[in-house]
């Protein structure tokens, strides 16, 4: 994964950014997604908020595993560059 050149990071549903703000740092985090349902209003109303936090969590996952095998590359670069 690698930060573009405005100081983003997108992976999958996830958006990461880091911008200027009054001197300081603006750092913003967004995880978007959704889906369509053939249940009734009143079930998404019920089930929809757990889904959605698993949903999270998985993707969350998905991307801390990431970011740790960027990290690992990256030690890895660092000790064969001596």
């Amino acid at each position: 994964m690698n930060w573009t050149h405005d100081s983003t990071l997108n992976q999958g549903s996830i958006r990461l950014s880091v911008s200027p703000s009054d001197g300081r740092r603006w750092r913003h985090f967004l995880m978007d997604f959704g889906s369509h349902s053939e249940a009734s209003h009143e079930e998404c109303l019920k089930t929809w908020p757990r889904e959605a936090i698993a949903r999270a969590r998985k993707e969350l996952d998905k991307f801390e595993n990431l970011l740790e095998q960027d990290y690992e590359t990256a030690m890895e670069r660092r000790q064969a560059d001596g």
